[in-house]
């Protein structure tokens, strides 16, 4: 093409190859819970993308995803990682696997340093937030302390207050906090608790924050720093005249964990337990052998309800687990209601102090108040045979169990005490024993 004394060659060019894939990482040695962006650099023009990371422990962040042309990791885990990108086009596909392509190390906090330090007064004399409470003086160079032997616990969405102390120093002692909540060894802006312009020890003053909803489980650092005059102090820059100190802080699921081992009578077979039946099969899918209902209560009389009753399914193998609140975090009761089972209450109560608890009613008779179970093969089983819940085995359970009996009733009912989805002689056996043994729940 020539026109106004300029010229110009225009090549078309027709695409007819599949894509060659290639990529890159913005960094192949983060540190874990660091996020990086992998940038597709295949050639052919793909259209479409398909990336595999293995293994699992990373999400993906930034509104990307597996199909994403560039998307963003964040890896949850330590150690290597292999990378697949499938990249497409109308023509065909390529793929390129790059084995171990990234390995996810531990993240090292910055350690601040002053040139002159505390010697003119600027330092901390107090934290306090929690159980962490600590009374310090001025230290030595290079000014910077690790308490890591001292925690507390935070949860997220929750408020809380903190106190500090400066040191001797009159004036300009600005003290500023942050918690690493996403766990990736930096403090960033928006993990500033608060900065406050304290007056000299042993005058005190308060720094209010919320934890995050977002805020990454677990144990990471909390940094306090003084620096004498400097209203918006960096969490790792070189100051003159100050002090830092680090802390530890857990921050706590909104959940706690409940893990329950237990067996029911009727359906125990020896090793473990039969699934309850229907009137056509299996009740409830999987290993799922029946259901119950369980309660905590009280540690005190009158050992009133505190949380549920929430659903357990309890496997085969005996054991089930529960997700609950994690506002229950006293001593409680774990009582166990069945359909057609003795209600029972664990040995003594249990502290949810922490996150996870664990239970098991089967490893002796005391595992339930009052001794209250049988044992069978070994192992301790919650006593079946109520079928209408009052409390104990008797004629009352008895004659409804022989009615059904009479009626060949069948299905997923309160009679059938041996859940074999048919009220029959064997549901009978079980109920003529316990009732002649006056078995009843047993309670504080």
């Amino acid at each position: 093409m020539v026109a106004a004394g300029w010229s110009a060659a225009i090549t078309c060019f027709l695409n007819t190859d599949p894509p060659v894939a290639a990529f890159t990482a913005s960094s192949t040695t983060p540190a874990i819970n660091s996020t990086i962006t992998l940038t597709d650099q295949s050639v052919n023009i793909p259209t479409s993308w398909n990336w595999t990371i293995t293994p699992n422990t990373f999400t993906y962040v930034g509104g990307t995803s597996a199909t994403s042309q560039n998307p963003q990791v964040q890896f949850t885990a330590m150690g290597l990682y292999s990378v697949t990108l499938v990249a497409t086009n109308a023509n065909g596909s390529n793929t390129l696997v790059k084995t171990d392509y990234v390995n996810v190390i531990p993240y090292t906090y910055c350690i601040p340093t002053f040139t002159t330090g505390t010697s003119s007064g600027d330092y901390i004399t107090l934290v306090q937030l929690g159980t962490i409470d600590n009374a310090t003086g001025a230290s030595a160079s290079p000014y910077y302390n690790y308490y890591s032997s001292m925690s507390t616990d935070i949860l997220p969405g929750t408020a809380y207050t903190m106190s500090v102390s400066p040191g001797t120093y009159s004036s300009g002692n600005y003290i500023a906090v942050w918690i690493d909540y996403n766990q990736n060894g930096t403090f960033e802006t928006t993990e500033m608790l608060g900065t406050v312009n304290a007056p000299p020890t042993p005058a005190v003053s308060t720094i209010s924050f919320t934890v995050p909803s977002g805020a990454t489980t677990g144990i990471t650092r909390m940094r306090v720093r003084e620096v004498w005059n400097v209203s918006t102090i960096d969490p790792c820059t070189s100051y003159t005249y100050g002090e830092t100190e680090d802390y530890n802080v857990n921050i706590m699921s909104l959940d706690k964990n409940l893990n329950l081992t237990l067996y029911l009578e009727g359906l125990f077979n020896g090793t473990g337990m039969n699934k309850a039946q229907n009137e056509a099969g299996d009740q409830f899918s999987g290993t799922i052998a029946d259901q119950i209902q369980v309660e905590l209560h009280n540690s005190v009389a009158p050992y009133t309800l505190a949380g549920g009753p929430f659903t357990l399914n309890v496997n085969t193998d005996g054991t089930g687990s529960l997700t609950l609140p994690a506002a229950l975090g006293s001593t409680y009761y774990i009582v166990l209601k069945h359909r057609s089972s003795i209600e029972t209450w664990n040995g003594t109560p249990v502290s949810f102090g922490g996150a996870t608890m664990s239970y098991n009613f089967s490893t002796s008779a005391s595992q339930a108040y009052g001794d209250n179970q049988k044992l069978m093969s070994g192992k301790y089983v919650i006593y079946s045979g109520d079928s209408n819940e009052d409390g104990i085995v008797d004629s009352g359970d008895m004659i409804s169990v022989d009615n059904d009996v009479k009626d060949f009733v069948t299905g997923y009912i309160t009679t059938d005490i041996n859940g074999d989805g048919l009220v029959d002689s064997g549901d009978m056996i079980i109920l003529d024993n316990n009732s002649a043994l006056f078995i009843a729940k047993i309670t504080p």
